[in-house]
């Protein structure tokens, strides 16, 4: 009676327990794809199953998408069940019965992160000696992939020029958070850049596996996409120098397994559409500065100021050692270059800025020679710019440093490109132009204390009630790298250190090397100031008579320039040399009409024959 009432409740229990079980899938590997299928891999588990062992008759499942519409199916081998569970294993091909449904399961698999699945057969289930046929249908929630949307890239390089463009290398971690792996063969996608095409990438047998896939992706930035948009390649390449974020979208083209296309994994890869940021660090580009031919145009404003510039360049270096450093491996020439810089005070505080416009440049693997032309300098410390200019007038060496950006406009495999930001930072320490007070002689040069300064022939050019006009010509050698020009300068001119007169010099610039130049000379003294007009009458005495005669011209903080940052260099310079007498006696029968007889008529009785030219001062 017993046997009998387990007999009849048995179909029961062993449908409930079945119902009641718990069906896991562990991980499923679809790889080996073809037209119609794939092979599919898939483990998983059966726990819950209640405290009876049983065994389940191979049977076949049919998978079921979430809107009822079968996929295909699987076949099971015998299933032993126990108490504490048991382990599914398959391992076969699935054959894809309808192509729609499964692109639909897939599609949701990749972009949302859950999938839901239904399994669905019959068997035979076997314990306690008996048996019975039963339904095994579940319904299963699977982590999906959930849309890929955070790749991330490690690494991207530009290595080469290539057909059609630029090689592209990059590296991609894509998550997966499914436990599903998926072969998806040779697969391309494209790479946007603000809604255009700019890259094709490929990653060759590409297998999205759970966790975190490490992807070595190729490709080509495409010369026909960024050849006809300056603006947009002169974008991206200025934000990879300047280590931007560049925010760009991925998607899937296609998928070719064994040189075939494969139409069902091509929807899988067609539904990626993904943001993907390139970034990389700051690259130093350029290096190594130096300027040569310094030349500066000050005035009251400001001023102007041109170079050459040679610089080491990192951009097509051919050794591996330096692959590292630099952007791009491809073939690049830079032809032309626009700076901009502030010019930086010993302690790195910024004293002037500089804007020059476009110049030529040529380049080679390592070395790019420039220049800067008649660039606007603007002066925003006048006190640190000034010393800046005071080292160079009367110290050894004149050290100041420069910071700021180059704009570039380059030759690449994909057209001109214009790479704007390009960092760059040096200090620089030019020749000075030394004097010291009282001793040498020279207009803030070194070697004046050597050869100083050669004064030529005087000669007086006209008078006016209060003085004497002359000219005297001026020779001397400048030690210094920096040319200057510094408009309309003036000097005391000193005769035994007492002011006597004021020295004029037109449109000066101060060039490296040897310099000529002719020097007005106002002589004059206040009638009542007794010191000057002796001294006067003394030079003027010798220099009728022919004796050699030691000026000194003399810098002065207020009265020798009205450009404010030359001012304090003006007044520690002193040119200090010998002016010849007169070689002609130039006495007549009357005495000196220069409006200065008050105070020089006991001192000298000659009349000195002059031009009837002047000169205003």
């Amino acid at each position: 009676m017993a046997h009998c009432r387990i007999y009849v409740v048995f179909p029961y229990i062993a449908q409930h327990s079945t119902n009641g079980a718990d069906f896991t899938i562990e991980y499923m590997n679809l790889t080996q794809p073809t037209d119609h299928g794939f092979h599919l891999a898939l483990q998983s588990t059966l726990d819950n199953t209640g405290p009876i062992s049983a065994t389940l008759d191979p049977m076949t499942l049919n998978l079921t998408d979430a809107n009822n519409q079968v996929m295909g199916n699987v076949t099971t081998p015998p299933i032993h069940v126990s108490p504490s569970g048991t382990t599914i294993n398959i391992d076969q091909f699935f054959d894809i019965t309808n192509l729609t449904a499964f692109n639909a399961f897939t599609i949701g698999l990749l972009k949302n992160s859950t999938a839901y699945l239904q399994i669905s057969g019959r068997t035979t289930l076997h314990a306690l000696g008996l048996h019975t046929t039963i339904s095994f249908n579940k319904q299963l929630q699977m982590g999906g992939i959930g849309g890929i949307s955070n790749i991330s890239i490690s690494n991207f390089d530009l290595p080469a020029q290539a057909p059609g463009g630029i090689q592209l290398t990059t590296t991609a971690t894509i998550p997966n958070q499914s436990k599903v792996s998926i072969y998806l063969g040779n697969t391309t996608f494209t790479v946007s850049y603000n809604n255009l095409v700019i890259a094709y990438i490929s990653a060759d047998n590409l297998t999205f596996a759970p966790g975190n896939d490490v992807v070595q992706m190729n490709g080509t930035l495409l010369e026909s996409a960024l050849s006809n948009n300056s603006f947009l390649a002169s974008q991206l390449f200025s934000a990879i120098v300047g280590g931007n974020s560049v925010s760009c979208t991925v998607q899937g083209l296609d998928s070719v397994v064994d040189g075939d296309t494969i139409p069902w994994l091509t929807n899988i890869i067609t539904a990626i559409d993904a943001p993907i940021v390139l970034q990389r660090n700051i690259s130093s580009l350029l290096g190594n500065l130096a300027l040569s031919d310094l030349a500066l145009t000050l005035t009251p404003d400001g001023g102007s100021m041109s170079a050459n510039i040679t610089t080491g360049i990192s951009c097509t270096l051919l050794h591996t050692r330096f692959l590292t450093l630099v952007p791009f491996k491809f073939p690049l020439e830079v032809i032309s270059v626009a700076t901009s810089m502030d010019i930086l005070s010993p302690d790195n505080q910024t004293v002037a800025t500089l804007f020059g416009g476009p110049q030529a440049a040529q380049s080679t693997n390592t070395t790019l020679t420039t220049s800067i032309n008649n660039a606007t300098l603007d002066i925003v410390d006048v006190t640190g710019f000034g010393d800046i200019i005071q080292e160079d007038l009367l110290q050894n060496s004149a050290t100041f440093g420069v910071r700021g950006y180059a704009n570039t406009t380059v030759q690449t495999p994909i057209g001109n490109v214009n790479i704007s930001g390009i960092s760059f930072q040096q200090t620089f320490t030019f020749q000075g132009t030394p004097s010291t007070k009282h001793h040498s002689n020279g207009i803030g040069s070194k070697g004046f204390g050597g050869a100083g300064v050669q004064l030529g022939t005087a000669n007086v050019i006209g008078s006016d009630i209060n003085g004497i006009y002359l000219t005297i010509p001026v020779s001397l050698s400048n030690p210094s790298d920096i040319t200057a020009s510094v408009g309309t300068i003036y000097f005391e001119l000193l005769y035994e250190n007492i002011t006597v007169g004021v020295v004029r010099l037109d449109d000066f610039v101060a060039a490296p090397g040897p310099m000529s130049f002719t020097s007005h000379v106002y002589l004059t003294a206040s009638p009542s100031d007794l010191v000057a007009t002796t001294a006067l009458q003394s030079l003027l005495s010798n220099f009728a008579m022919g004796n050699v005669i030691q000026t000194v011209f003399s810098g002065s903080m207020s009265n020798s320039t009205d450009i404010p940052c030359l001012q304090g260099a003006m007044a520690g310079i002193e040119l200090s040399g010998q002016v010849a007498g007169l070689k002609t006696q130039l006495i007549g029968k009357s005495t000196l009409n220069l409006g200065l007889v008050d105070i020089l008529e006991n001192g000298f009785s000659a009349d000195v024959n002059v031009t009837n030219r002047m000169f205003p001062v």
